[in-house]
């Protein structure tokens, strides 16, 4: 679980990304044994080692209670309690897995994230991806530093050092792309430096 919040309760007042809110994963939740029935407890998020955000929940045999606090923009605090069911599928190789079912659309989702006072899923929340409001400047540059994180040895991406077990062509393939990303870099920042310089000039 990540996100942001207050551990008083959940509030935002600004455009957010799906990446920012508070999120609940049914996979996580399984792992620590939270799905069994009768159970009360906390759930706590954490962003940069340090707590963001907690609400308490109490289970059933057929779902979760969220109880928590939430204060939209402008406004007053709010008691919710929030009822989220499950709902099971057969694994292909024996066995179900457990699904959150949407309480906006009724769709079977692993992770519900809470935007606007209820925990939703990521279609019903009509939030972008923190990578969709990038220009397109600044998704080249995540891409190439992407690449070499993915192809060099070490940190010395300038180096061109291939990592070890890497297949040959792989490798050349890959920095092909690099090279190529890391010249329109280079040449869109050449170009805005050359436009304020002609700006300071008065060109």
């Amino acid at each position: 679980m990540g996100g942001t919040g207050s551990g008083r309760g959940l509030a935002w007042n600004k455009r957010t990304t799906l990446e920012e809110i508070l999120k609940i994963d049914i996979r996580h939740l399984k792992k620590r044994g939270i799905l069994r029935p009768s159970l009360y407890g906390s759930l706590h998020w954490h962003c940069g080692g340090q707590a963001s955000g907690n609400i308490n929940y109490r289970t059933h045999r057929n779902g979760i209670e969220l109880i928590y606090r939430y204060r939209p923009a402008g406004g007053d605090w709010q008691d919710i309690r929030q009822p989220i069911q499950y709902e099971d599928t057969p694994c292909h190789f024996g066995g179900t897995r457990k699904w959150f079912v949407c309480p906006g659309c009724g769709q079977r989702v692993g992770v519900l994230g809470c935007h606007e006072g209820l925990f939703l899923c990521r279609h019903c929340n009509r939030l972008p991806y923190a990578s969709q409001s990038e220009a397109e400047i600044d998704r080249m540059i995540r891409a190439r530093n992407k690449l070499g994180k993915r192809i060099f040895a070490g940190d010395g991406e300038r180096e061109y050092c291939r990592r070890k077990g890497m297949h040959r062509t792989t490798y050349e393939r890959l920095l092909t792309r690099y090279c190529e990303l890391d010249w329109v870099i280079d040449h869109w920042i050449s170009v805005r430096l050359e436009a304020l310089e002609g700006l300071e000039r008065g060109v």
